[in-house]
């Protein structure tokens, strides 16, 4: 997920995985709190469908898991979602 080249096919890939519960929570517990904490370094590098599914159910995950962490987690994803979006940019490429 943190190359451009492979971030879209790797988040649908990680979000399939989880959503149908080929992999226990508590196996990638540490890994999905890393992700979320770190979701400028090891997070999606791009704002695209399945980045946003991704981290919407590592988010949901978490929260249910330990509602504890759910503001911190919060605050982290949108975080990362403000990092990624330019929305500046569109106008800029539409005018070429």
């Amino acid at each position: 997920m943190t190359f451009p080249g492979t971030c879209r096919a790797a988040a649908v890939h990680l979000h399939s995985m989880l959503a149908r519960g080929l992999i226990q929570y508590h196996d990638i517990g540490e890994d999905v709190n890393a992700i979320i904490a770190a979701a400028d370094i090891s997070g999606p590098v791009l704002l695209c469908d399945s980045a946003m599914f991704l981290m919407m159910h590592l988010l949901h995950v978490n929260i249910t898991e330990a509602p504890g962490a759910s503001l911190v987690a919060c605050q982290h994803v949108i975080r990362w979602l403000f990092a990624r979006w330019h929305p500046g940019l569109w106008r800029a490429f539409k005018k070429k």
